[in-house]
């Protein structure tokens, strides 16, 4: 389980899916893909960024990263940690990655 942030115009991450569930080993490599499932009514955001480059946060044990949101699709749940909200539409999200953004070269 992660919490999945979103850099806004003012350069402040926001919240935008929390909680999530990966559906895919974390690589931030350029062109990777990273899956994971949210309850719907937690993806809001995300819906209406179908298509967009953004700057992301995964937690603070990994660096902010680059990605384009390329889907957002209804699912069966098959995350453990939804196991007891089956009954909650769940949807499957998936970012492409640009990259990890190096925070030592920023200064």
């Amino acid at each position: 389980m992660a919490a999945l942030s979103v850099q806004n115009e003012s350069g402040v991450f926001v919240g935008c899916a929390s909680p999530i569930y990966l559906a895919s080993q974390v690589d931030m490599r350029k062109g990777a893909k990273l899956i994971f499932e949210v309850l719907e009514a937690d993806a809001s955001i995300l819906k209406q960024m179908v298509r967009q480059v953004a700057t992301f946060g995964l937690g603070t044990d990994q660096p902010p990263f680059v990605a384009e949101v390329t889907s957002v699709v209804g699912c069966a749940s098959t995350a453990s940690g939804l196991e007891m909200l089956r009954d909650r539409p769940t949807v499957r999200c998936v970012l492409t990655i640009h990259g990890a953004i190096n925070l030592q070269q920023q200064h």
